[in-house]
């Protein structure tokens, strides 16, 4: 969202040089499933907040078109790359989820809480969003802390759950991943059971236990 800035630094071309390096930074949203009373534990609310995600209108309105449009959970670069499956932006379809979302928790709407730092771009970014998922009847609602404090509620590998807390505090975060084009970064993220419970592995007790919690 440093668009505006970036473009007017190219303008001036006696004063800079300009170097543009392959894609590695990729942004994505996470909805946390796990979190008790997180509505992202039905999938028809997943799919109803990805649907009314408009990727084209963000690059155009806040990065000036200087983004990519996403088109897989992953960079182009990255190994895991696919666009089988990968979610579009259909309003009507997205009320639709909405509305069997309600059907199936009996819940009178559809709303989540998403963080966002303290910084005027970011908080300019939060109500784009909230205003694009608005239109689909969802409620999405941001809090506004410092990126420390994000960071250690979304990986907070000891929560009190009895006060409340847990691995990820939020129903839903934007975290920008370096990613690179190989999957060891993500693979965390998408594996469940991924070592027996006979296994003598030494990254099994990382991943399943603190680190894996936290992931998942």
């Amino acid at each position: 969202t440093d668009a505006t800035f970036i473009q007017d630094l190219r303008k001036r071309t006696s004063e800079t040089s300009e170097y543009q390096s392959e894609r590695e930074y990729y942004p994505s949203l996470w909805l946390n499933q796990g979190k008790p009373e997180s509505p992202f534990a039905n999938k028809a609310a997943r799919q109803a907040v990805l649907s009314c995600l408009n990727r084209e209108g963000f690059n155009s309105a806040r990065l000036k078109g200087e983004g990519d449009v996403a088109t897989s959970i992953v960079g182009e670069n990255n190994v895991m790359y696919t666009t089988s499956d990968f979610s579009s932006y259909d309003p009507e379809r997205a009320r639709l989820y909405v509305d069997q979302y309600k059907k199936e928790t009996k819940k009178n709407s559809l709303s989540f809480i998403f963080p966002v730092d303290t910084s005027l771009a970011s908080q300019a970014n939060a109500r784009y969003f909230k205003a694009m998922w608005d239109k689909c009847n969802i409620t999405a609602r941001y809090t506004v802390e410092q990126t420390p404090i994000i960071l250690s509620k979304i990986f907070n590998p000891n929560p009190d759950i009895s006060k409340g807390q847990y691995y990820n505090s939020y129903d839903a975060v934007f975290l920008t991943l370096f990613e690179g084009n190989d999957a060891a970064f993500n693979v965390p993220f998408v594996l469940s059971n991924a070592y027996p419970a006979d296994s003598v592995n030494p990254v099994k007790p990382l991943f399943a236990n603190s680190l894996g919690k936290v992931l998942g």
